[in-house]
């Protein structure tokens, strides 16, 4: 941990300069279009036990037999 407020400012911004921000700014607006979350899968599998629904689209023409496709709200 930083000594001071300045190194751990200076530290803070570091996280965000080494960010592909435009990329980002791309994938969150396409997830956003879809009406889907944006985030890790682990976040996608917090989130969907919260809401009780899948936070990404999947295909319709599954098998509906399968555990992943039963499972898809986690």
């Amino acid at each position: 941990m930083a000594e001071s407020s300045v190194l751990r400012a200076e530290s803070y911004q570091k996280i965000f300069d080494a960010l592909n921000t435009a990329e980002q700014v791309q994938q969150m607006t396409e997830a956003t279009m879809r009406g889907e979350v944006y985030g890790t899968s682990g976040f996608h599998h917090e989130i969907s036990k919260l809401i009780s629904r899948a936070t990404k689209l999947t295909a319709h023409d599954g098998d509906r037999k399968s555990e992943d496709y039963r499972n898809q709200a986690g």
